[in-house]
């Protein structure tokens, strides 16, 4: 309950009749935050008390500082800093374990950067993420994209809907852009290959209904049915992902 974030406020030693009105507030629509809303829907009012309760029984300091390293010059080192902010959602390392929640690791910089910046200028919809990329600079962007590239990537354990096998020759239209097995080799373009099913799916039903905007993706989805989005959202969760060929950021001279 310790926010990182200066937007965003911390929890811990709040006063707990406070944070149930609050809670309930989100969840009963009477606040408007969509992120809040969705993470509180399903709570029910003894859950909302415990939650109170717990955050309110924190202390309002961390007792023990998150390890950061000190380099101040190391592009590196200030990338991996940065990325705890990142960790609470997307996972250590970038493997996400949060169904719906993609895994950021082994991502081409230049896409990773790019999608930040998406978020950052509102082109993709997503208050948490809006909020998050805002603040950061151009060059946070990039030692970002530098770091989560040399992280391991790990497949996706989260369970997938769809019929992996159906999908495989849908899948064959897709190497020319995201490679084989979802491995992408261009800089621009994402990696599938053992992602979320549920975040995949969300992000192919999206190109298809227009709430994401890239041409090359909306053409390609557009005649399939829904099952084949949820089948090729399984393909791609089942592969196995491999690490970017990139080079370490230097520090300056």
């Amino acid at each position: 309950g310790l926010s990182i974030m200066p937007d965003i406020p911390s929890l811990a030693a709040q006063n707990a009749e406070y944070l149930i009105k609050a809670i309930s507030a989100y969840r009963n629509g009477q606040r408007q935050h969509a992120m809040m809303q969705a993470a509180v829907k399903t709570l029910n009012d003894t859950q909302i008390r415990d939650i109170s309760s717990y955050y309110a029984s924190l202390k309002p300091f961390a007792t023990k500082k998150a390890k950061t390293k000190s380099n101040d010059d190391d592009p590196m080192v200030i990338a991996e800093n940065l990325s705890t902010t990142c960790a609470g959602c997307h996972g250590e390392n970038g493997n996400s374990t949060i169904p719906g929640t993609p895994s950021i690791n082994r991502q081409p910089p230049v896409y990773f950067m790019s999608a930040l910046q998406s978020y950052a200028d509102e082109h993709r919809s997503h208050g948490m993420m809006k909020t998050i990329a805002a603040q950061l600079s151009p060059s946070d962007m990039e030692k970002l994209g530098f770091f989560y590239a040399q992280q391991s990537p790990l497949a996706s354990t989260l369970p997938a809907k769809g019929d992996a096998a159906a999908a495989q020759e849908l899948a064959g239209g897709c190497n020319g852009c995201h490679g084989e097995g979802g491995n992408s080799t261009q800089e621009k373009v994402p990696s599938l290959a053992g992602q979320d099913a549920v975040y995949l799916l969300s992000a192919l039903q999206a190109y298809a209904n227009g709430k994401r905007a890239n041409d090359d993706m909306q053409n390609a989805v557009k005649e399939l049915q829904p099952q084949d989005l949820t089948n090729l959202a399984a393909f791609y969760a089942v592969q196995t992902p491999t690490a970017q060929p990139v080079k370490q950021l230097d520090p300056p001279l």
